[in-house]
């Protein structure tokens, strides 16, 4: 996460960190590392809804704060179990013909 580090960056994922309790940054032995980078990088977590069952498992991280407009949280689509996160942000993105972007994929993370 720290590689990716502007104040235009999002990290939106599902995360499985069940005993996070997001209001008051506090965690069980599971979640506890991880809620202790977030803190550490001045990440801020933008869903206030639960995302699955009783818990926040979907996550949106961003350096700045203002970068978010909305985030919606939707019924979950099919089978799914987990609720979809729509995330409006402020910001908007030009993209020449030339020039790629970089997409980093987290899923093998550790």
């Amino acid at each position: 996460m720290a590689k990716s580090k502007s104040e235009s960056t999002v990290i939106i994922g599902d995360f499985n960190f069940s005993d996070v309790n997001w209001k008051n940054q506090t965690s069980g032995a599971m979640g506890k590392t991880f809620i202790k980078a977030v803190v550490n990088m001045s990440l801020h977590q933008c869903v206030k809804e639960k995302t699955r069952g009783s818990n926040i498992l979907d996550l949106v991280l961003v350096y700045k704060k203002a970068l978010i407009n909305k985030v919606e949280n939707i019924t979950p689509l099919g089978k799914s179990d987990h609720n979809i996160l729509k995330v409006v942000l402020n910001d908007t993105v030009l993209v020449s013909r030339n020039k790629s972007i970089i997409c980093y994929n987290y899923k093998k993370g550790n």
